[in-house]
């Protein structure tokens, strides 16, 4: 927490700290993340950023920063398939500190621009909107991410999606090919809908910029890291489990696993090898 309640308060009121957000400062210590989220609305956007040029490449990482009054932030990231499937991939950092938030843009190598934050709810619910009316639903974190952004207050719909005024569906290794196309083939049958499919993963992350898993991956394992400073093992425990079966081929996950059961005087359970190869 902020110690001089005297100074001004970051959310930018002009008065000081103990005269406006204090209260709401404190009150964050013994607030869950899951309440934290839900009640993001109220805190003040701090800055909006989006891939430059997302309009053409198709695809569009975005994130949307709000800052709480204990000086850290809550950042809601999305994935954002402009062209066909709406809200690909997202997540909700919480309580993040300055350095970790700039660490958190760097693992991105994309150039970013400003965006006013309206535009960007614009761009995310614009996305989830035209992919709805195709048939596909945004990625199952948006009900968490989603209170970021505001998703129950309507939107201004500026934008355009799709490409050359029809929707562009580009496959990677990883995505459900078969639900996917199912849905595209009447499009695609009249000239209505295109699509590509790209099986080298290599090949599909040089096409669409897509490290948005490893920068996924990372913050996940920093919160893990958080949850085994403050001592909440158990917590720790289930969230190493859920990213060793999301991400099988990491090595990570084995280390946190053996970080967690050393801090907790279980050294001789921590014989977790990593995988090889």
């Amino acid at each position: 927490m902020v110690e001089n309640k005297y100074q001004p308060c970051p959310c930018g009121s002009g008065r000081k700290l103990k005269f406006c957000c204090y209260e709401k400062s404190a009150s964050l210590n013994t607030m869950s993340d899951s309440e934290l989220i839900r009640r993001g609305d109220e805190f003040p956007v701090y800055r909006c950023l989006v891939s430059r040029n997302w309009h053409e490449q198709g695809l569009a990482p975005l994130f949307v920063v709000r800052q709480l009054p204990n000086l850290t932030y809550l950042v809601g990231v999305y994935l954002i398939d402009v062209f066909c499937l709406g809200i690909k991939e997202t997540f909700v950092q919480t309580r993040i500190k300055y350095e970790d938030l700039r660490d958190l843009l760097k693992r991105f190598p994309l150039q970013f621009d400003e965006i006013d934050y309206e535009d960007a709810r614009s761009i995310i619910m614009g996305a989830a909107e035209y992919a709805r009316q195709l048939g596909f639903e945004p990625h199952y974190e948006w009900a968490a991410s989603g209170w970021i952004v505001e998703s129950g207050r309507p939107f201004n719909n500026k934008f355009t999606f799709g490409k050359d005024g029809k929707p562009f569906c580009i496959l990677g290794p990883e995505d459900d090919s078969k639900a996917i196309m199912k849905r595209l083939e009447p499009l695609i049958e009249k000239g209505n809908a295109d699509y590509l499919i790209v099986e080298d993963p290599e090949t599909f992350r040089e096409l669409v910029n897509d490290d948005f898993d490893e920068v996924e991956f990372l913050a996940w394992c920093d919160e893990i890291l958080d949850l085994l400073e403050d001592g909440c093992f158990d917590d720790a425990r289930a969230e190493i489990k859920d990213i060793r079966d999301e991400f099988p081929e990491r090595s990570e996950p084995f280390f946190l696993m053996g970080t967690c059961l050393t801090m907790e005087d279980k050294s001789e359970e921590a014989t977790l090898r990593a995988p090889t190869g």
